[in-house]
Order: structure tokens, then sequence, then C-alpha cells
């Protein structure tokens, strides 16, 4: 279908009536589009039961959760992968892929935004009698790509800024506007702008003299000025809170000046040169940094930033790899009646895509995806790793054929384990680690390794672990630092004795000595993890891991912990913000900084607790009283009729009791909206993990009262009269759940 739309809109020598058809045509275009991806995710949803893998159990794990909490039944999973251009697995595949870039070359040292001119004499020369460049968005498409294809053969194979070590783009059009590339580069050692000098090579902050080169002149003032805002401008679009987001206009600097954690203060002298833009004068403090020699040459809007001093270098990629536009949908879901209130929850990732999708007629993306172009590349393949456990590997099945995915003769092995195989096969393969392979061996489409026979780009990825995924961590750190490795067994044994765990056999290796694997472990997540994740995986190891030295740990990475607090805070007030957040987590379980050692910070700044929405907690109590059977009602109504009119000195309890599917639990759920709507605080506990799941808001006997496992005559109660505790979990509990006996 996409090979026949792009050749009905290719020009040829006849009339084309389409051609000339302007909004029509736009409208041709979008409605081709649409069609053509209707097709394809209707291709994917059809093939949901086709193919199935066992790879989703922490996705299924996850929704059979949620249908607890929201008191329904699971329903259909519906994923939409990643082979899907524009899905959201996608995106964040293309993100791992570039910080897999970084991990391997280094941080980049330019980002350039090449913007499309609609004014180009390519572009002119095409357009039929009485249009505009609106009216040919196939035009636009076709036009840009040649001149992005120029542009990146300048910088790569020509080397206008020098070696190139590696590079990456992607393609995005704005809500009705033109297609703009934004572009990374990692430029080889000797050619990285390292001071003010080199900086200058690179990029101008200045408005030329006319008189010196007047066509740079008109192209700088015509291209190259920020749209005046502030005091100018209030309702300019990159307005918010009464200030430019991109903090025009700027100062006067006379030199370049290095930042320390964002981009240089370039050189913006105060030199008189000051064009008039519209009806106002504008001077240096306007100028979107260039390249002199790339807005000559392209006559577009072409923003060229030295990014090497950006500490967070990951928000560059995030931004990159943002996706397309989406619409903003707020939807309220009113339930009538009980019957409905019964609801299935659905997992259907196709469905969210397309409730989201934004197609604008005069957008360019549309022709552009119909012609099959280009919408992301990068200089490097990434090959990923699977990190699975033993007999644990994915396995691909049709529905109803799964004995058949037993059978040996059907499988199709996962890459640790033909790296298993190519190892025991090839003494030479065996200097090298799991991840380094793909530099030397080629794994193909039949998953068997063989010899690289020609040099390339090539970048071995593993997976990352959570530490919480205990042996899968370790068997990933064992494969770090283990070459040639022939099958588990073999990365467990150590002096001619097997170990138990993965773990044994790393700490046996001298992996887990100290806090160095942590240390590790967060360095490598810094290269790719947001900030909040950075404080959860802290958490982790503060909790379960019992690093030697947590001070250490939260001094040398507090700063990257720090860094979306740091975007709107000093520096004292974002790292309170971060440890106020950990410290919340780690209450949550019943610990604390003070545990650790780590001390308080100077600044008392804890993050806002989650707001709960009260209406909406007792709306969902009353739809679920409605559904009570007689007995059900009749102990909620017991319950709430003590609660309501207790006095300040009486303690009420009641016990509930019943068959397994009685609906015990639902009594509970029902109890906890219905307080929590009123403003009650409530503590629910159960004895096992499988029950607190079941609970809205539940958490076991051990975790919140502290109670020994086993309960002994001879063990103390951990919890005593100075021992701190929230007020919310115990002072002001205020009711206990119980009915008669049945």
């Amino acid at each position: 279908m996409l090979q026949f739309y792009s050749y009905r809109l290719t020009v040829r020598q006849n009339f084309s009536a389409i051609h000339h058809a302007g909004k029509i045509l736009q409208q041709y275009i979008v409605d081709a589009y649409v069609k053509t991806e209707q097709n394809r995710l209707a291709f994917h949803r059809q093939n949901q039961k086709i193919l199935r893998v066992e790879l989703y159990k922490s996705l299924m794990d996850h929704l059979a959760s949620e249908a607890a909490i929201q008191r329904s039944k699971l329903g259909r999973i519906i994923s939409l992968l990643s082979n899907f251009q524009g899905s959201s697995r996608a995106m964040q595949q293309n993100y791992q892929h570039a910080m897999g870039i970084v991990r391997k070359c280094g941080k980049p040292d330019l980002f350039i935004t090449f913007t499309c001119n609609p004014r180009w004499k390519e572009i002119q020369k095409q357009l039929f009698p009485g249009q505009t460049s609106s009216d040919r968005p196939d035009l636009i498409a076709r036009i840009f790509k040649l001149k992005l294809k120029q542009l990146i053969d300048d910088i790569v194979r020509n080397h206008i800024f020098g070696r190139i070590v590696a590079h990456l783009f992607v393609i995005e059009f704005q809500k009705r506007g033109l297609p703009h590339c934004h572009m990374l580069i990692i430029l080889a050692n000797e050619n990285k702008p390292r001071d003010s000098n080199s900086v200058g090579r690179i990029v101008s902050s200045e408005i030329p003299d006319a008189d010196q080169n007047l066509q740079l002149y008109e192209m700088m003032k015509s291209r190259m000025i920020h749209e005046l805002c502030g005091v100018l401008n209030k309702n300019s679009p990159c307005m918010e809170d009464g200030k430019c987001i991109k903090e025009f206009p700027m100062e006067f600097p006379n030199e370049t000046a290095p930042n320390k954690d964002g981009y240089p203060r370039y050189r913006r002298r105060d030199n008189g040169v000051i064009p008039k833009v519209g009806k106002y004068e504008v001077d240096n403090r306007w100028v979107v940094p260039y390249n002199p020699h790339l807005l000559m040459k392209y006559d577009a809007h072409i923003n060229v930033e030295v990014c090497a001093t950006v500490k967070s270098i990951k928000y560059l990629f995030k931004y990159v790899y943002k996706g397309r536009n989406c619409a903003n949908i707020k939807q309220k879901l009113l339930v009538k009646d009980a019957a409905t209130f019964a609801k299935t929850l659905e997992w259907d990732e196709i469905k969210a895509h397309l409730d989201a999708r934004y197609i604008s007629a005069p957008e360019p993306e549309t022709v552009w995806r119909l012609f099959e172009l280009l919408l992301h590349d990068k200089s490097h393949s990434i090959i990923r790793f699977a990190i699975h456990l033993p007999n644990m590997q994915p396995v691909y099945f049709a529905e109803e054929n799964e004995l058949e995915a037993l059978d040996p003769a059907t499988e199709k092995d996962a890459t640790l384990i033909t790296w298993f195989k190519l190892n025991r096969d090839n003494l030479d393969a065996r200097r090298y680690l799991y991840h380094d392979i793909p530099n030397h061996v080629v794994f193909d489409r039949e998953n068997k390794w063989k010899r690289r026979q020609q040099g390339g780009k090539v970048i071995g990825r593993m997976y990352s672990v959570s530490p919480r995924d205990t042996e899968r961590y370790h068997l990933r750190l064992l494969l770090l630092h283990a070459p040639g490795g022939c099958s588990f067994e073999e990365l467990k044994t150590l002096d001619n004795e097997i170990c138990q765990t993965f773990m044994d056999a790393a700490k046996r290796r001298g992996l887990l000595c100290d806090d160095t694997e942590y240390e590790r472990c967060i360095a490598e997540a810094v290269i790719f993890q947001m900030p909040s994740q950075l404080r959860t995986l802290f958490y982790v190891i503060l909790l379960h891991c019992n690093p030697s030295n947590p001070i250490d740990l939260w001094n040398s990475f507090k700063t990257n912990m720090t860094e979306d607090f740091m975007r709107h805070f000093d520096a004292e007030t974002a790292e309170a913000m971060a440890f106020y957040d950990i410290e919340a987590m780690l209450a949550e379980q019943g610990r604390s900084f003070s545990d650790f050692g780590i001390p308080v910070p100077s600044v008392f700044c804890p993050l806002q607790s989650k707001n709960i929405n009260k209406e909406e907690e007792l709306r969902f109590g009353q739809k679920m009283y409605e559904t009570l059977n007689e007995a059900q009602r009749l102990a909620v109504d017991k319950i709430l009729g003590a609660y309501h009119g207790r006095s300040a000195t009486t303690v009420s309890c009641f016990f509930i009791d019943g068959p397994g599917g009685a609906g015990k639990t639902y009594l509970y759920n029902t109890l906890c909206h219905l307080f929590i709507g009123q403003g009650v605080s409530v503590l629910t506990v159960a004895w096992t993990g499988i029950a607190v799941n079941l609970l809205s808001v539940g958490r076991t006997v051990r975790s919140r009262l502290k109670l020994p496992v086993p309960i002994l005559e001879t063990r103390l109660h951990p919890i005593f009269d100075q021992t701190p505790r929230k007020p919310t979990q115990l002072e002001r509990l205020s009711s206990s759940f119980e009915t008669e006996h049945r």
C-alpha cells in the first residue's frame, strides 16, 4: 500500500490533477497515511494470538495486580512492539541504543537543529502557478530529505568540524509546521572544542558586518534571530511565567566562557551592530547560535550548539527521542449502574496509540512516512544481548501449539545460549566478553555466530537488570567480568567447585567484596536513567544490598540524583528534595537514612505526598456498596455505624469470617474506599503478600507492625514506646475491620 501511494504522489510529465488540488491534496495524503497505518496496526492486532512469547511475565503480574485494585477482571493484553515505528517501545529502544553509543564513544560535542526553509529555490521552482509551499507537502519532504543528506555528508564525510567518531539524527515535524532534524555529533579527541577559540571556530552568536558579507548578514537577520519575546512580545510561544524559556535576550559577554553544567556562554559583544527586524531593532543578545559556513550554504535555520559541557546529557537524548506529536485527552468515566461497574481491565497499546495520535494536513510527516523516508538513523549498529537464567529464555509459539515449543528441534536459541555454544566450538572466541563478541563475530538470522569478515561500527549492549532480580543481576555481573563462558554451570564454577547461586559465584570471584559493584551499578545507570529512577535504584541498594559505606555512595551520586530538581531549584534545595524523596521510600519499609549513617540535610524540604482524590474514592466506595449482598451490607453498616457513633474513648473491634470466595476482600476494599473518601486514615494489614496484593492500601503484618517471624515467646517485639513512627501509621488508626462469625 505504501508503494502504491508513493507512486501516486510522484510527479510525472503527464498532467496530475491531485498535485494541483491544494488542500484536497493535503486531505488525500492524510487519508492515505491513516489507511496505511491502520492496515499495519490491524496486522499487529490480528497477530497478537498467532505468536506469543513467555516474555511479559512482569507485565502480566503488574496488570493482574492493577485489576485486583480496580476490582476488575483482567481482559485482553494487546502490545505494540518496538518494530512499529513511532510506538513508545520503539522510542525507548532508540533512546537506549543512543545511550549505548554514548557509553562506547563518549558524550556528544555538537547539537545541531536543521529546519526546512520553504523559500528554498529548489522548492519554489517546482511549485505550479498559484501554489505555495504548504500546498505541496510532498515537495517539501523530498527537498528536505536531499538537503539533509547533503548536510550529513558535509559533517560526516567532508569533516567540516573535524573527524567524526559517531553521530545520530532524528526527524521531527511540528504541528502544522515544517520538518526539522535534531543531530548529535561526537568528535574525535583531537577535534573536540575544549576552549573558547575552538568553540568560536564552530559557533558564532554575533551579527556579521554587512559591509564585509552582505549575503551572510541578510541570511542571519532573517533566519537566526530569536522570535522577539519578553517585554517586546509577552504572548510569544517561548514565554512561561513571564520569562523566556530559552533565556532571551542574553547578556553581552565579551568572550566565550564555558558553563559548568550547561551550554557555553558564547561571545556576544556590544559592537553597535543593530539591524531592524520588523518594527524593532535587535542586537547580538537575540542571535541564535549558528555556524556561518552552514548558514551560507543551506540558507536555513541551523542552530549549532556545543553541548560537551552539558552535564545532564541524557536530557538531550530524551529531547531527541521524545516521539511524535500527540493530542492531550482527558476522559472521565461515569458509572451509571452497578452492572457497568464490574468492568474488565484491558491493556491495549494499539488503541492508546490511536487515541493520542495527532495528524495535521499541512504537516509533511504523513507524506514523509508514505515515502518510507528515514525518521532516525545512527552511525553504529546496536546488538542487544539477552540475560536470562537457565531454562528461562524466551519461547515463541503459536497459541494452540504450546507443546511444539517444548520440542528442542524447533527451539530458536537466545543469544546467551549461542554464545555458550560458540565458546565450546571455538577456542579463540573464549578471549572475549559476552557484550564484546559482536566486534569479532556476526550473529546471523539463523542465530548462528560467524566470524566477522568486514570491520563495522558495532556495539554490543546487554539489557539492564534491576538488583531486585537478584540472580539475573549477578549473572549479568559475571558476564561483564568472565570471558569465554561455555555454560551456566561454568560461570558458577570456581576452583573446580560449583557455587549454588550466581550471587555466591560473584562473591567468590571478589566482585562483591566492597562497594565497587554498587558504584559501577549506579554509574552505569547514570548514563541512561532519569534522576527519579536513580533515586529508586539507590533506595533498592540501601534496602536490599547492605553496602558497607552508604554515605560515600550518596556523596558520589547525589548530584546525579538531583538533576530534575536542579532545573528549578538551587543545589542545596535540590539535594534536600532528593533526600526526602528517598527517605519517604525508606519509611514505607520502616527504615530511615539515619539507619545508614547518612545525615539529614540542613534544608527541610520534604516532597508533597500523593494527593488523594476523596471524591473519587467515595464514589468508588458507594458504587461498591451498591453491589454488596445482604450479609456484606449488614457487616459494612455495623462497622460504619460503630465508627460514626463512637466516643473519644471507644475502641471497636469486629471479626469477619467466611469461606474462600465469599466476598471478604471485596468488603474490606469497600470499607477502605468509603473511609478514605470521608478523610479517615485507614491501615490495612494481612499475613501474606498474596493477600496484601488484593487490598487497596495493604501491607503485610511483618512490614507494618514489625512482628518477628516466627513469633516465639523468647523473641522481643521490635517496636517500643521510644520507637519513632508516623502518626498516620498507628496513632491515627481509626478502625479495625471485623464482623460476626458466620
